[in-house]
């Protein structure tokens, strides 16, 4: 009898810690060193963790203050998987990431935030960024970009979609921002959709990038090269046109004087 009440005993211990476990995962205490958000995994000179410089890979802890100068840029791994590339002159902190739940959040004071969000299977999970003017939700598959300032925040999609709302205002309901999307939150306003230009779109890649990008070009792209060149070859087609229409257009038989003719279309001067 003894043996079946202590076999009764160790069943009933079983059964209450499988129970007892979803609980467990949902509290986020499952899973080792809680306090361990995520890792740097890039670091450009001039970024600091808690005011201290950070020059190598290293574990990133809850709430730490992350921030760059004008040279200095970083970037984070969360456990969850979700990778954050950091512009220059921002500061954020990452208050929570449960890996097990798929949940973050991540708190931007200023600056350019790259995050890139991988597939996320529940319903529930969610990866959470607040600005001081709004609140920006990815449930997945996405990558997107953050300029924050005291004014506003401007978010572009690169792929996916991303929910972005008003912290205050009358109303703050949620927009659904798709990819090759731009929108601008003020405080308590929400601008209306706009496609996002190529030279805008690379401009903001490049705000949070790094030389071992291969996507990305080593240099700034030059902005509003597309209209530099229309310009120059609109001129050039001009002058041409206003040649040929000077020969033919004449109706006297004298020669008409030699005009020079430039060789070759001038090029784009380098930016």
């Amino acid at each position: 009898m003894s043996d079946n009440g202590c076999f009764l005993r160790r069943a009933l211990v079983l059964g209450l810690c499988f129970l007892m476990s979803p609980a467990t995962l949902c509290l986020g205490q499952s899973y080792p060193a809680p306090e361990t958000v995520g890792a740097v995994i890039g670091v450009k000179p001039g970024a600091t963790i808690n005011n201290q410089p950070v020059d190598k890979a290293q574990p990133l802890l809850r709430n730490a203050v992350l921030r760059t100068d004008r040279s200095g840029r970083l970037r984070v791994r969360l456990r969850g998987g979700e990778v954050l590339s950091m512009g220059s002159s921002t500061e954020l902190q990452v208050p929570r990431n449960n890996p097990v739940a798929e949940t973050a959040k991540v708190n931007v004071v200023a600056g350019q935030l790259r995050s890139e969000v991988n597939h996320l299977r529940s319903r529930e999970a969610s990866y959470d960024v607040t600005t001081p003017q709004a609140g920006v939700t990815s449930h997945g598959d996405s990558d997107f970009y953050l300029d924050v300032s005291s004014a506003r925040t401007r978010l572009i999609v690169y792929s996916g979609i991303v929910l972005i709302r008003p912290l205050h205002g009358a109303s703050t309901a949620s927009v659904d921002v798709a990819a090759g999307q731009t929108v601008v939150v003020t405080p308590g306003v929400v601008s209306r959709l706009e496609l996002t230009a190529e030279d805008q779109e690379q401009d903001s890649m490049w705000q949070t990038s790094f030389p071992s990008d291969s996507l990305v070009q080593t240099s700034r792209p030059a902005t509003h090269s597309h209209k530099k060149l229309y310009i120059i070859l609109g001129a050039a087609g001009a002058a041409v046109g206003g040649i040929a229409v000077a020969m033919h257009g004449s109706s006297k038989p004298t020669t008409p004087a030699s005009t020079t003719i430039p060789s070759s279309v001038p090029t784009i001067p380098a930016q």
